[in-house]
């Protein structure tokens, strides 16, 4: 196996120390240390996390413990957190901090403060219109469904969210999501909606998102069929933006927009008013708790030395094992129906920030960065991709999840579905001999484990802001922007070239590929 490694000294000191314990083996570590899970785990107010099931000893952590103070971890969280400009290539900083930090937070100044609080009691308004039934469609009937138009950050943590806590109730409105513009996806939602009681939340930080902009016309166009006078139509319209003046320009009421900020990245917004769906659907009190798990794991992340410190360790064990063991995929199962989404915003999360191949001097990336992330819910999940993380020929760690408790009375059956989950990561680590090949397991695999007392919108928070900053201790080592995302603009340039030759079939295609032109052809064909 070949790789580079970023420069530094404890670089080259870790891989000296890979060499050697490559070749140990984790059921070995255990027998020879009794106290090895103690060891490797830390306990933070309702979390423990286990990574004791980890190619790693005394002298890895220490060599890791190294390597963020040499590449100046704490300082450079304080410049973080100061709202300095750390994402260098839009000139911006990544202050989402800030939005659950509030009055606690030193780095945030009073009118920030004010600004975000402001933006908070509005939301807090519209909720409570919403759920009074003050709140009314174009023939005066109370609002009792909500329909979130976003695609990425804008629909991954609200969906996350109000999965996790929105819980049925016919009194409750309703709410849908519509991400893809794939028409059969919002056609499907509508049919579950009255045009006279729907309320629509056009969530996108730019407000020209390609897809989302289609949604929100094909909303707008239902409701006229439906209808809705024009002079009436913003009664079903909401926005949640950085750009107020071009969601007004649409039609949207000033007073349904709400606000954040340049500074708040997609993958970063469900603090903000980009999580109005879930604001909505959870309430005022159950948000403030789930930005309060977060705040508490940022002020650990500051304050917790590297080697207790949760999202350091995390991140520093994950750089071990891509840049020295080249394992390059990451798997996420929550043992938790709540979390159902999880997988999908941790691969937005991890993918989006730290796919990156340039440093942040502009040089080409010599070494391996973001691993493909992945996964599933268990125990759904063992029956499913299990059979390659436990046989298969790629070593893939995994991060386990599982609450304590459950909050459905079935104590019987939540002890077998804690039962698998330890299961799970026990089979990964010890393997099992058996006289027939095919049902050999190797064994030696990694995984971690978070526990949790029982899932609540604060827990929520923690977890999310853990996996946040274990990202931005990665970036770090790794000399990249995770706070950017130019790889997705090309792909859209390129659509809106070829959207316009669909469109017209005087449009030449020679300046296009082979296999695109034919591609091109084919769909003309077909439509004409």
């Amino acid at each position: 196996m070949s790789y580079s490694l970023p420069p530094g000294k404890t670089w080259e000191l870790l891989a000296k120390h890979h060499a050697s314990i490559s070749r140990t083996n984790l059921t070995d570590m255990f027998a020879a240390d009794p106290n090895r899970a103690k060891r490797f785990s830390i306990e933070f107010g309702p979390l423990y996390v286990d990574y004791s099931k980890n190619r790693l000893n005394n002298e890895t952590i220490t060599l890791l413990a190294q390597l963020a103070r040499e590449n100046e971890l704490h300082e450079a969280i304080d410049t973080l957190y100061s709202g300095a400009i750390v994402n260098y290539s839009e000139n911006r900083a990544a202050l989402h901090t800030a939005l659950r930090g509030g009055r606690e937070n030193p780095y945030v100044d009073m009118e920030l403060n004010r600004e975000i609080e402001h933006e908070f009691n509005r939301m807090s308004i519209l909720h409570e219109q919403l759920h009074s039934g003050v709140l009314t469609g174009y023939s005066g009937r109370s609002i009792n469904t909500i329909v979130n138009i976003g695609i990425g950050g804008s629909d991954l943590g609200p969906r996350l969210l109000t999965t996790a806590f929105g819980k049925p109730d016919i009194s409750k409105p309703s709410i849908h999501f519509v991400t893809n513009m794939d028409p059969a996806d919002i056609q499907s939602t509508l049919t579950q909606c009255d045009p006279e009681t729907t309320l629509f939340i056009i969530s996108s930080k730019s407000f020209s998102t390609f897809e989302t902009r289609h949604n929100f016309s094909t909303a707008r166009d239902w409701l006229a069929h439906a209808g809705c006078p024009d002079d009436s139509s913003w009664q079903h319209f909401a926005a949640a933006t950085a750009n107020a003046e071009a969601a007004v320009h649409t039609g949207i009421a000033a007073e349904r927009v709400f606000r954040f900020w340049d500074w708040v990245g997609g993958r970063y917004s469900v603090w903000s008013a980009a999580g109005l769906a879930a604001f909505l659907t959870v309430g005022p009190a159950h948000f403030r708790e789930f930005l309060a798990g977060a705040a508490r794991v940022d002020r650990h992340f500051q304050d917790a030395p590297v080697e207790s410190n949760i999202p350091a360790m995390l991140g520093l064990i994950g750089c071990w094992y891509i840049n020295l063991f080249d394992y390059k995929s990451h798997a996420i199962v929550p043992y938790d129906q709540h979390l159902a989404y999880l997988p999908d915003y941790l691969c937005q999360l991890v993918m989006e920030s730290n796919g990156k191949s340039v440093t942040l001097d502009g040089q080409a990336v010599e070494w391996s960065t973001a691993p493909v992330t992945w996964g599933g819910i268990g125990s759904n999940a063992q029956h499913s991709f299990f059979q390659a993380l436990h046989q298969g020929t790629q070593i893939i760690p995994v991060d386990f999840l599982i609450g304590l408790r459950n909050n459905c009375n079935t104590n019987d059956q939540h002890a077998e579905l804690f039962a698998s989950c330890l299961a799970q990561s026990r089979a990964l680590m010890t393997g099992n001999d058996h006289d027939t090949p095919h049902r050999q397991y190797p064994g030696n695999r990694p995984s971690n484990t978070l526990i949790y007392e029982e899932l609540s919108p604060e827990v929520l928070g923690s977890i999310l802001a853990i996996y946040e900053h274990k990202t931005f201790v990665q970036s770090l080592l790794w000399r990249i922007n995770p706070f950017d995302q130019w790889g997705v603009e090309l792909g859209k340039s390129i659509a809106g070239e070829l959207s316009t030759v669909l469109k017209s079939s005087e449009t030449g295609t020679d300046e296009y590929d082979g296999s695109t032109r034919e591609l091109l052809r084919r769909y003309r064909s077909a439509n004409n």
